[in-house]
């Protein structure tokens, strides 16, 4: 199973955001990268299309398995939810569409101490 750990920054004076993420295998050696700017956003919304973006990343790789960490407690809660594929947010309802996929994401929070590959 292969790590995500997709971190969304927002730059505060102009609030423009970019998100990445990186693979990881079980040893926690590298396996694959990506990054892109995506303007002027808030922060819940960065997480989200990191989220998003690594989930279509992983996706063309054809990897059947993937254990998903984000240190935001909110979008993990937003993931998780049985509405989530309902969702008036249309970066979660589009996330829940991939999750729905025939693959296994394991979506778990974690601290940001133990996020060491956002910064």
């Amino acid at each position: 199973m292969l790590k995500m750990n997709p971190p969304g920054k927002v730059k505060t004076i102009r609030r423009h955001g970019t998100v990445g993420g990186l693979l990881h295998n079980a040893e926690g050696s590298w396996v694959a990268g990506f990054n892109r700017a995506i303007g002027t956003i808030n922060a819940l919304q960065t997480e989200l299309c990191a989220i998003h973006d690594g989930l279509v990343f992983a996706w063309s790789f054809d990897i059947n398995q993937i254990q998903l960490q984000s240190d935001n407690l909110l979008t993990v809660n937003l993931l998780k939810t049985q509405d989530a594929t309902f969702s008036s947010f249309s970066l979660v309802h589009a996330i829940a569409n991939l999750l729905h996929r025939a693959w296994l994401v394991d979506i778990s929070w974690i601290p940001r101490e133990g996020k060491s590959s956002a910064d």
